[in-house]
C-alpha cells in the first residue's frame, strides 16, 4: 500500500535531513588520485543541490524511472525503462494523475514534450512520438535515427533555438571519439538525425576510478540556455555553454544520499528544477530545487 504523498514527503525529507547531518561529520573527500570535477570559485549554478526544496517518494510503477519532462505548468511526464507507458505526475504531489501506453515493453530512457507531442527515446536510439493527450492506448510514430552500435542512448532534450532534439550517448561516442561522450541531434523539421555529434564532452577530470562519467539525462535551462548533463554512475551534474561550442562551464558532484541513481532531469519555464532517482534499496524519488536568483 502506498502512503499519501504528503506523508512520503515528510518522511523522505526527514531521512534526507538526517543523512545530510550525518554526512557533515564524515570525511567524504575524494582520494587525491581521483580526477576532480571542475568546482568553480564563483558558480553559475542557481540551485542548492545539497538541500532540495521538496522531496517525494514515487509510486511503485516508477521504481525504474528513467526520463522526465515538464508537460505544462503543473504536470510532469515520465517514462520508466521497462514499459512503453507515459506517466503524468502532479508537480505539487508527485501523484500519477494519468497514464497511457504508447508502445510495448522496451528500454525507454528519455522523454521530451514539444508543441503538443511527446517524444520518447529508446536506448537503441529509436524515437517515438505521440500526442500529449494521454489515453489508455495511444498511437505512436516510430523514427529511426540510425545511431551507431553501443551508443546506449539515455538522455533526451529539446533545443528550441535550433528546433531539434538532443540525444546523449551513455557509452560509445562514435568512431574516433575515444575519451569523450557525444551528444547527437535529431532535426525536427526534416525528422532526420544530424550525422556528426553536435557536442562532445571530454571525460578528463570527470571520470573517477570505478566511476566513469556516463550521462543519464540532459535538459536546457529556460533562461540561461545552458545545457545541464546528469551522470548517474559518476553522480555529477555538468553545465555546458552551447554558445561556446559546448564548453564545460562547471561540474558539481552530487551527494549520494540524495542522488542514489539520478536518471531524470527537467526544468519548468519558471526555472524550477526536478531530478528523479531510480529506486535503490527503496522507492524512486523526485527532488525539487527552486531557482535562487538572489545568490
Amino acid at each position: 500500500m502506498i502512503a499519501p504523498p504528503f506523508i512520503f514527503t515528510a518522511l523522505l525529507l526527514g531521512v534526507l535531513t538526517l543523512a545530510l547531518a550525518v554526512g557533515c561529520g564524515e570525511n567524504t573527500a575524494t582520494p587525491s588520485s581521483a580526477p576532480q570535477p571542475v568546482e568553480p570559485d564563483s558558480t553559475v549554478l542557481p540551485y542548492n543541490l545539497d538541500r532540495p526544496d521538496a522531496a517525494f517518494a514515487l509510486p511503485a510503477e516508477l521504481l525504474e524511472i528513467s526520463g522526465l519532462a515538464a508537460l505544462d505548468s503543473t504536470h510532469l511526464a515520465a517514462v520508466q525503462d521497462e514499459e512503453g507507458i507515459i506517466y503524468i505526475l502532479d508537480r505539487e504531489t508527485a501523484l500519477i494523475t494519468a497514464q497511457g501506453r504508447f508502445k510495448g515493453s522496451g528500454d525507454y530512457e528519455g522523454i521530451e514534450v514539444v508543441d503538443g507531442l511527446a517524444w520518447m527515446l529508446r536506448s537503441d536510439g529509436t524515437l517515438y512520438s505521440t500526442s500529449t493527450a494521454v489515453s489508455h492506448n495511444m498511437d505512436a510514430t516510430r523514427h529511426d535515427m540510425d545511431l551507431h552500435a553501443n551508443c546506449d542512448a539515455e538522455g533526451l532534450a529539446f533545443d528550441a533555438p535550433a528546433n531539434r532534439l538532443l540525444i546523449v550517448c551513455k557509452e560509445h561516442p562514435g568512431r574516433g571519439l575515444r575519451g569523450r561522450r557525444a551528444i547527437y541531434a535529431f532535426d525536427l523539421a526534416t525528422e532526420r538525425r544530424i550525422e556528426a555529434a553536435v557536442y562532445l564532452i571530454d571525460r578528463a577530470g570527470l571520470d573517477a576510478p570505478g566511476q566513469p562519467f556516463k550521462p543519464s539525462a540532459l535538459a536546457i535551462h529556460p533562461s540561461s540556455g545552458y545545457l545541464y548533463v546528469l551522470s548517474s554512475v559518476r553522480k555529477v551534474l555538468v553545465l555546458l555553454d552551447p554558445a561556446d561550442s559546448g564548453h564545460i562551464l562547471e561540474a558539481h558532484t552530487l551527494p549520494e544520499h540524495l542522488f542514489p541513481q539520478p536518471e531524470g532531469l527537467a526544468f519548468f519555464p519558471d526555472g524550477t528544477l526536478f531530478i528523479a532517482n531510480e529506486g535503490v534499496n527503496g522507492p524512486a524519488t523526485l527532488l525539487r530545487f527552486d531557482e535562487r536568483l538572489d545568490e
